[in-house]
């Protein structure tokens, strides 16, 4: 690890500050070796942010979901419904689409090239019926015809103390849920393919599976943010819960 040379970019998701070092965010690690540096380069309530191309896609409280080039300069931004909490976010290149994982919404909405609504996918009907949250999902990746989404409880119990976690398939071309396709998580959150196998960090427990949904990855932290570059793992850790 004292050889590396790369950058990083994470989220915060904690309210924005002025403070160029500290706040909600978007913010640029720059490895040297066995030196290291950051910066805030954006300044919000944050948390998905995916490579779109050139450019980079990240979903802000207040702006809704925003298009950055690689000088963080924002092209363009769409807002997303109030109240939602934004989280995940994912782009389909065989459908032109864009996902994002609405925590207190309970549901994922796509929408098109141009940042417009097309359809959405409920992971229940609870929400429907009085507008709270029951499922908190956190991200949500597209491979293929198939949405994935991980959220702390399949049923809707997690605020009475049942995590039972899972990351949930849906078929995009039905719009159908297909079932959970990894089970047994404590508050899990990315969701990635790497190497061909599907990768959730199991956040509360600090574990990343994979492999069949194995743990290969222990962490001493909350876990959640998951970046790979061919060959290195990049783990993000919060305050434990």
């Amino acid at each position: 690890m004292e050889t590396l040379k790369t950058r990083l970019l994470f989220t915060s998701g904690a309210p924005p500050m002025e403070d160029p070092r500290y706040g909600g965010g978007i913010y640029e690690l720059t490895l040297n070796e066995d030196a290291w540096s950051y910066q805030k380069v954006h300044s919000g309530n944050c948390h998905g942010l995916i490579a779109h191309g050139d450019n980079l896609i990240a979903v802000d409280d207040q702006l809704g979901i925003m298009e950055m080039d690689r000088d963080y300069r924002i092209i363009r931004s769409q807002p997303l419904p109030q109240g939602v909490r934004a989280h995940g976010v994912s782009y389909s290149e065989a459908a032109h689409s864009f996902y994002v994982a609405y925590t207190y919404g309970d549901k994922v909405q796509e929408l098109d090239r141009e940042l417009r609504f097309q359809r959405e996918f409920s992971l229940s009907r609870k929400h429907a019926r009085n507008g709270e949250p029951y499922h908190h999902c956190n991200d949500c990746l597209v491979v293929g015809e198939s949405l994935y989404v991980s959220m702390f409880s399949i049923t809707g119990n997690w605020k009475r103390n049942v995590f039972d976690g899972v990351v949930l398939e849906f078929d995009l071309v039905t719009g159908e849920k297909v079932g959970p396709v990894i089970a047994d998580l404590w508050m899990p959150h990315n969701v990635g393919l790497i190497d061909g196998s599907l990768v959730v960090l199991d956040s509360l427990r600090g574990r990343m599976l994979k492999e069949n949904a194995q743990p290969v990855g222990e962490f001493p932290g909350f876990t959640r943010g998951l970046g790979h570059d061919g060959a290195y793992f990049y783990i993000g850790q919060s305050r434990n819960r």
